[in-house]
């Protein structure tokens, strides 16, 4: 079996470390293709455990034409039995995929798109309406994104099947987690610095907690694990703050169990998800969590080990920032419940054979 992989870009990221994973936990003889709308990573290319073709198009910013010619090229010189594309950006190729007769055609959506973080756009719903017509099957990767897909978007039902995100439960392990013998509890937070992760709105919070709590401020410290648009601003932001020194920014990494075991609590406050990869990964890593309460997230969490609080509201988020702290006695507990839920119900072990399954059945449909 022939897979080609159609993404906006390869670089590091919750969903470029899904596609990775399941084209190293693939049944042998399975070959892959990456196909990069607009750029990749060849550091992130060259940490997948196997060797892995990958075509980048270089599209220009905005509409190109001939980004689409180029990518019915690719497709004549790769012919995969299955293309499996990913998000809105990618979405419309799907039509080059159909005209050249790509037996199999899967798309995936794993969250909103950035400028849509509700997904009440209705030139997108449209877009994504017209454009399911050319594919098989349309995965969503929460109980959120699939209603909404069905409900809101207007697929048909028959269409779209549900495929939950997983993590390597043994490469992300409990001993790998941060319980740490000192008292300085570390918010650690992982993603990219865009907008639509509320990068600017979790450090905000963090230094009203600590304003407010001394024993918080004189015992925490948050750490931002990523790159992005955002990084000159919200480092600007930080330095001109009198704590300044209780946030640290580590930049892009690629040793993420390293990451995580140098953490107490994984913190997010975005505006939208779908299942994030790496809040997986960090419960996985015997982590609890302190979160907006968006997307997927209420799916993959309980308040066994996560607290979750409204988007948007800095006032909230803060408050969420002292109550988790004054559970830090209990972190290894609460971390524990987190692993255990994931080894439950989000291993990559199922993911991967979810995904293949609908290749297969996919290629048996329609070759009969």
């Amino acid at each position: 079996m022939k897979v080609a992989h159609l993404v906006y870009s390869f670089e590091v990221g919750g969903l470029e470390r899904i596609v990775a994973n399941c084209i190293t936990s693939m049944p042998a003889g399975t070959k892959h293709t990456v196909i990069a709308l607009r750029s990749y990573s060849p550091e992130f290319v060259e940490s997948i455990a196997m060797d892995v073709e990958v075509i980048c198009l270089d599209k220009p910013e905005g509409q190109s034409w001939k980004s689409f010619y180029d990518f019915h090229k690719v497709l004549r010189k790769v012919k995969p039995d299955v293309l499996h594309s990913y998000n809105l950006a990618s979405l419309e190729y799907q039509f080059v995929g159909w005209l050249n007769r790509i037996p199999m055609r899967l798309h995936a959506e794993h969250g909103r798109d950035i400028s849509d973080p509700t997904g009440s756009n209705k030139k997108y719903q449209f877009l994504r309406r017209v454009m399911s017509r050319f594919v098989h099957k349309i995965v969503s990767v929460s109980d959120d994104l699939h209603q909404w897909l069905i409900n809101d978007v207007g697929t048909k039902p028959s269409k779209c099947q549900l495929i939950r995100n997983g993590v390597n439960t043994d490469a992300y392990n409990i001993e790998q987690g941060a319980q740490k013998e000192e008292q300085q509890v570390v918010f650690g937070h992982v993603a990219r610095l865009q907008s639509i992760k509320n990068q600017q709105g979790l450090i905000e919070a963090y230094f009203m907690a600590a304003a407010e709590d001394a024993s918080f401020k004189q015992n925490t410290k948050l750490i931002i694990v990523g790159t992005g648009a955002l990084e000159s601003s919200l480092k600007d932001y930080v330095a001109s703050q009198e704590d300044s020194v209780l946030v640290e920014f580590w930049g892009e990494r690629h040793d993420m169990p390293e990451v995580y075991k140098a953490f107490n609590v994984f913190v997010m406050a975005s505006h939208a998800e779908g299942i994030p990869m790496t809040m997986l990964e960090a419960m996985s890593s015997g982590l609890p969590v302190l979160s907006t309460a968006v997307g997927g997230i209420p799916e993959i969490t309980t308040t066994a080990f996560a607290d979750l609080v409204p988007p948007k509201s800095v006032d909230e988020l803060a408050k969420g920032f002292l109550r988790t702290y004054q559970k830090r006695d209990s972190f290894g507990g609460m971390g524990q419940k987190a692993r255990e839920n994931v080894i439950k119900n989000f291993s990559q072990e199922k993911m991967v054979k979810d995904y293949y399954s609908l290749y297969e059945q996919g290629l048996r449909n329609v070759r009969n």
